[in-house]
Formats: C-alpha cells, sequence, structure tokens
C-alpha cells in the first residue's frame, strides 16, 4: 500500500496537499517499527511467564486488580507510541521481580473514554491469595512514579 492510499489526498481540509510526502511516509513508518517493538516486548513476557491468554471475563470476576493512575498509558490512537511502550515494559519487568505467585496476566486502559472516570492502567493477578503481594506490587509502582501517589487496589468487578 502507497502513502497516497494510506493517507487519501482531501482538499477541503489540505487545500493544497503534497502527493504522497516524506513527511506522511516517515510518520507511518515509526508508527510500524512502534508497534513491532511493542508487540516483541509484549510476546516476550508472555512467552516467559507462560501465561496462557486470559478469559477476561474470568478474570474480572476472580482475580484482584491494581489500578495504577498517573502512569503514561501504552497507547496513543491506536497504537504504542516506543516510550511508553518502554515505560509499560519496565512496569512488568519490576512486577515480575516480586512475585511468581502473583503475577500479572492482564493490562488494560481504563478511564479513557471517560471524564468521570481517572485514567490508568489497570493490572490484573492471576492469584486472590496474595493480597500482600499485590499491595507491595502498588508500593513498588508508587516508588516508580512518585509524582503520581494515586495507587487504589481494589476488586476488579
Amino acid at each position: 500500500m502507497g502513502c497516497d492510499e494510506i493517507f487519501p489526498q482531501n482538499d477541503q481540509f489540505w487545500p493544497n496537499p503534497p502527493k504522497a510526502s516524506q513527511v506522511q511516509c516517515e510518520f507511518m513508518k515509526e508508527y510500524q517499527e512502534n508497534l513491532k517493538a511493542y508487540m516483541q516486548a509484549s510476546m516476550a513476557f508472555m512467552n516467559k511467564m507462560s501465561i496462557p491468554p486470559p478469559c477476561p471475563q474470568a478474570a474480572l470476576e476472580n482475580d484482584h486488580s491494581v489500578l495504577i493512575d498517573g502512569i503514561p498509558e501504552p497507547y496513543m490512537d491506536g497504537l504504542p507510541s516506543a516510550r511508553r511502550a518502554q515505560d509499560l515494559q519496565a512496569l512488568i519487568t519490576h512486577f515480575d521481580k516480586l512475585s511468581t505467585e502473583a503475577y500479572p496476566i492482564a493490562f488494560y486502559r481504563v478511564g479513557a473514554f471517560s471524564p468521570n472516570r481517572r485514567r490508568g492502567i489497570r493490572v490484573i493477578f492471576a492469584t486472590q491469595e496474595h493480597q500482600n503481594d499485590v499491595l507491595t506490587k502498588s508500593e513498588l509502582a508508587n516508588k516508580m512514579y512518585p509524582q503520581s501517589n494515586r495507587i487504589m487496589i481494589k476488586r476488579a468487578n
């Protein structure tokens, strides 16, 4: 697919557009590279932990979660930026070091489309028995992002 197809020319919003400008092509290349890097990091983590893809509904009903507010969101306009992907990967790595019994099984964005909810990343853990581990993880997240100080521990329901 050429750049002209990815970025259709629209005279209404861009009266004098360059055809398949180099800026547009480089923009798409950067996003594709960032997406590839983020997916590779995610797959490497899942393979290392031997974690099967979780059932979202079961996770919401049965597992504890941590809502970490103030952490950069891993997605921007539906695609990850390299910097935010690195932040999320660092968070995963630190969680991994603390415990193998309460390991994270899912990360997802919350509150992105509602002005009444705080944005953040919710981390779902695989076991209910290790609430102390989960608290330790939230304390670590608070150290990683001290400017936030808005860490909530709650049931994922």
